[in-house]
């Protein structure tokens, strides 16, 4: 027992005997050292058992959470479509994870395989693009990515963003290539679905008003560097508004439907089918120019319009005008065309519908005629050569004249006078509405006060509002700079619009209405019942005065028209409006709206339109006159 301890020692048991300062060559003199020995050395392999143990459960648990990391890791991909893969470039082997091989449909297993088996699964036309991509990866260190299109081994094609990056080693040369492919189908098909939504009409799937002109454009294109021709057609239903109102928004739509489909139906797969909303439909047709050829197609787009639809028991049915214009007789440009074959259409219209009439020789002396009009319009009111009529608005019990209603008139230097409906709406398309109105409303206001201080008040003065005036923001800033030009006192004017002004934006009338009753004029709503709007409008519109349109007052006398003017009136004054009834031309027609309640009258049995000294006053009233009768009869429709 005195020899030397054996050596070597084990490490242990030199790293403990070290620890408890005992030298391993040096064997314990005496029992209590050699106990003491014992049991360090027995503390020695029990921290060492612990050691181990730690050790071991320490890389248990790393391993347990790198599996979970890598299950977390392996769902996320799942879950985001996202695949990867390896490939080693001098081998040429690939391998791909399980995300990949099931976005593949491979089967359970197959996780390597040559570069060229997973190119296999690209779609044809892409696969030179993911070739060229890699080439690129492996030629340097560097990264590539771009849209891809897999093809599953059941068929189903995927889009696919792809990923590529190359890793060298310490000489620069690449020797693996990773890459990912995120399945990107749903966004692709979101985007495809918003650019068809750009493109296309919601209800029928048409090429929408934006599309078809790019299509027309495209087409005029072609046309013309072929030398042939291009047709437009645009169709209009006739009747489709009273299926609406008569039927419901429902069967419109499903009449609008079976319109689309009919079309699609009896025209060439080269020719492209438009709806601008409504019941406005167009049709391009590529390669044709020859009238006979335009009209065989025309007599089937006829024929596809006037198709019956079930409604219940009954069947709806509608015709169709049709107007066609011509590249290049007809214009040279896509909106020229489709602003001629739209003016055909309008013929077609007047024609006695369910018909097609082409732009042609007639239209296009029309349009020039216009032109010509549009430019002698332009000088007579640079030249302030429009005159102004008035027509009286009367109390139809007395007869006694309350106020005027301001008309342009204008006479031509060689055509004589034009109507007003002419020149009116040529002012409109032009632009020169705004102008026209500035004429005629100025020299109302100023021939009112001209008149002597005693007699302004037994008048007042009504001027018309183009809707397109309405719509323009510096109006109510004219209206303020018309009263303070001319002085008149706001409550001796009155302004009239039209429902199909006010219907248009009812948000943005209202606005504007308000300020202008702000300002003290009257707001009068003009040929109601021939627009779009009801009476629970008048709820919201800032409207004094309502004038009933002369088709009502033409049949009151009606089983119909005069228990409704009886109502009209009611609701109206109900609301605080009074109600005014032009185009009143006969004894009949006057005492029947004295019966239902309306003395505010106008109409040719009181006067025609004349100038304002035919109807000026000649002694002053005893009661001011603002925009009303003073016959306590009459409610006074001034501002509310």
């Amino acid at each position: 027992m005195n020899a030397p301890l054996a050596s070597p020692l084990h490490a242990t048991l030199q790293r403990q005997l070290r620890r408890l300062r005992l030298d391993p060559t040096q064997p314990p003199a005496s029992a209590a050292q050699w106990r003491e020995l014992l049991s360090g050395i027995d503390r020695a392999y029990r921290e060492a058992d612990e050691l181990v143990y730690l050790v071991t459960h320490s890389e248990r648990i790393v391993t347990d959470e790198l599996e979970r990391s890598r299950q977390a890791l392996s769902l996320a991909q799942r879950l985001a479509g996202l695949g990867s893969w390896s490939h080693d470039v001098g081998s040429g082997a690939t391998m791909i994870s399980d995300e990949l091989a099931d976005l593949l449909e491979l089967e359970v297993g197959r996780r390597q395989m040559p570069f060229e088996a997973l190119i296999e699964f690209v779609a044809p036309d892409d696969r030179a693009g993911v070739r060229a991509m890699l080439a690129k990866v492996v030629a340097a260190p560097t990264q590539r990515a771009g849209e891809v299109r897999f093809v599953a081994r059941g068929g189903r094609e995927r889009w696919c963003l792809c990923r590529m990056g190359s890793h060298a080693d310490e000489t620069g040369r690449v020797h693996r290539v990773d890459g990912t492919v995120l399945d990107i189908s749903d966004r692709h098909a979101i985007e495809e679905r918003t650019r068809e939504l750009a493109r296309t009409d919601p209800l029928t799937g048409l090429a929408n008003r934006s599309h078809f002109i790019h299509l027309l454009r495209d087409a005029i294109e072609v046309a013309r560097a072929g030398g042939s021709g291009v047709a437009v057609v645009f169709i209009d239903l006739d009747g489709f508004k009273t299926v609406n109102d008569t039927c419901g928004h429902h069967v419109g739509d499903a009449l609008l439907e079976s319109v689309a489909r009919r079309l699609c139906a009896c025209l060439r797969s080269s020719d492209v089918v438009g709806r601008f909303g409504g019941d406005e439909f167009v049709v391009l047709l590529p390669g044709l120019s020859m009238p006979g050829e335009v009209s065989a197609v025309t007599d089937k787009v006829l024929r596809a319009c006037a198709a019956a639809v079930p409604h219940g028991t009954d069947r709806v049915e509608v015709s169709a005008s049709v107007g066609v214009a011509i590249f290049p007789e007809d214009g040279g440009g896509a909106e020229q065309l489709l602003k001629h074959a739209d003016a055909a259409m309008y013929v077609a219209k007047e024609s006695g519908r369910n018909t097609t009439r082409f732009f042609g020789a007639e239209l296009r002396a029309r349009r020039q005629a216009d032109r010509s009009l549009v430019t002698a319009l332009r000088t007579a009111i640079s030249r302030d050569q429009i005159q102004v009529a008035y027509q009286p608005i009367v109390d139809g019990g007395t007869r006694r004249i309350l106020g005027m209603e301001a008309l342009a008139r204008w006479t031509h230097p060689h055509y004589g006078p034009v109507a007003p409906c002419d020149f009116v709406a040529l002012a409109e398309e032009s632009g020169l509405i705004g102008p026209l109105c500035q004429r005629v409303s100025v020299a109302a206001c100023r021939e009112l006060m001209a008149l002597p201080e005693g007699l302004r008040n037994t008048r007042y003065v009504s001027i018309n509002v183009s809707p397109v005036q309405l719509r323009t923001p510096e109006f109510v800033r004219y209206a303020e700079r018309m009263l303070a030009r001319t002085g008149i006192d706001p409550h001796l004017l009155a302004i009239e619009i039209t429902e199909t002004a006010v219907m248009h934006d009812v948000e943005l009338a209202i606005r504007m209405l308000k300020q202008i009753k702000a300002l003290g004029v009257s707001i009068w709503l003009d040929d109601f019942g021939t627009g779009h709007s009801s009476l629970t409008y008048l709820r919201q519109l800032p409207v004094d005065c309502i004038k009933i349109d002369r088709s009502f007052v033409a049949e009151i006398e009606g089983a119909r028209v005069g228990p409704l003017l009886h109502g009209i009136v009611s609701m109206a004054r109900s609301v605080g409006c009074e109600v005014l009834a032009e185009g009143v031309e006969t004894e009949s027609q006057r005492e029947a709206l004295l019966n239902a309640g309306c003395p505010l009258m106008q109409g040719l049995l009181f006067g025609a339109p004349d100038s304002f000294a035919r109807w000026a006053p000649v002694e002053a009233a005893t009661t001011p006159t603002p925009c009303a009768a003073t016959s306590a009869a009459i409610r006074p429709p001034v501002p509310r």
